[in-house]
């Protein structure tokens, strides 16, 4: 119980800083982070999983594409490396 209420006051105060205006509440943002974790403890961490999935794949394809496009492209500058200069 002390660490469930060390989390959803935690919570609270993180959603009342980053709330536009601070239009919300460090009272409002406990309660909304105590339903979260309730309903999360209570219908299952698979939910969870399934959601942290789908995110980290999106997150993998956009590490991926830019990992891409930052390699296509040549930096302004040269390593000094003897096989550089072979190259076009």
């Amino acid at each position: 119980m002390g660490y469930a209420m060390i989390n959803a006051v935690v919570m609270g105060q993180i959603l009342s800083v980053v709330s536009t205006d601070g239009r919300l509440s460090v009272e409002v943002g406990i309660v909304i982070a105590a339903i979260l974790t309730f309903l999360v403890t209570t219908f299952g961490i698979r939910i969870f999983h399934c959601f942290e999935s789908c995110v980290i794949a999106s997150h993998d394809v956009w590490l991926r594409l830019m990992g891409y496009m930052l390699g296509y492209h040549r930096l302004p500058y040269r390593l000094p490396h003897p096989c550089w200069d072979r190259w076009p």
